[in-house]
């Protein structure tokens, strides 16, 4: 019987062992994440309006006056000086990192504008007369045509001359000090400089400047104004308000003629507007 016993304290140590050796059971359970959320963005505009206001053609001190008594007469053909995603959360099942969807919300920009239909430039607004310009002509000839008159052909020629005379009084306005008015040229310029008078003793200053500045072959004839806020409705309201200038706009008086040409010019302080008789060769 010694061989039996000697089995089973084996047994026992075996059995010991065993239990000595099994480790301990521990939370299978893993850290949490947290989840990022979206804010909503918001944009505010604000605007501002700006006032406008006149001056007389003649005048350097901001008045909003004419002068009816510097117009020409019929021999000496002179003009009148008027002048944000709200909905961009991060994926909320985190905890799988294979589990990231795609976003849903993404939309394509849905009021994409097709380059087809954007609206054509107005073809009759040639590209050598600013946008300023061309309203004040369109202005005046629809006055013209309220008071039964054909629209006279933009003039690509005398509308050179008046916006030159426009950038000569604008960057040299002490040209009009003193005696000298709106009709008066700087000398800083490829022109006849002149100190334009009341008494248009120097009237062919006027007269030769489309030819000295264009290849326009007649004489031009020109109504100013000037403004510390200029636009192409006020210098037009100026010149409706003054006998002489509504005059040459409306072929009354001793302006009977007919204008088969107009040059327009306006920016910064002046307006100036140049009429011809003749047509112009580079129309």
């Amino acid at each position: 019987m010694p061989r039996t016993h000697a089995h089973r304290l084996t047994l026992t140590f075996l059995c010991l062992g065993a239990l000595l050796l099994t480790p301990a059971c521990g939370d299978g359970n893993g850290p949490r994440r947290g989840v990022p959320t979206g804010g909503d963005v918001g944009e505010l505009l604000d605007s501002s309006d700006e006032d406008s206001g006149t001056q007389d053609a003649g005048s350097q001190d901001g008045g909003g006056s004419t002068d009816p008594d510097d117009t020409g007469s019929p021999d000496a053909e002179d003009p009148t000086d008027t002048e944000d995603p709200t909905d961009t959360e991060a994926p909320a099942d985190t905890e799988d990192p294979t589990d990231t969807e795609a976003p849903t919300d993404t939309e394509a920009p849905t009021d994409t504008e097709d380059p087809a239909d954007t609206e054509d430039p107005d073809p009759a607004h040639p590209n050598w007369v600013s946008a300023e310009a061309f309203e004040l002509y369109e202005l005046i000839m629809a006055y013209r045509v309220e008071n039964g008159l054909p629209e006279i052909p933009l003039s690509r020629s005398l509308t050179t001359v008046a916006a030159t005379h426009v950038a000569d009084l604008n960057a040299y306005p002490e040209t009009t000090a003193g005696e000298c008015n709106l009709h008066s040229w700087s000398d800083q310029g490829s022109w006849t400089a002149c100190c334009y008078t009341s008494n248009h003793a120097e009237k062919e200053c006027m007269w030769d400047k489309p030819r000295e500045l264009s290849d326009y072959p007649g004489n031009g004839y020109e109504i100013s104004a000037m403004s510390t806020r200029m636009s192409p409705a006020a210098a037009l309201g100026l010149w409706q308000n003054s006998s002489g200038h509504n005059a040459v706009i409306l072929n009354e008086d001793i302006w009977t003629s007919t204008w088969n040409a107009v040059g327009v010019g306006i920016a910064g302080e002046y307006a100036h507007v140049w009429f011809g008789r003749e047509n112009d060769p580079a129309d």
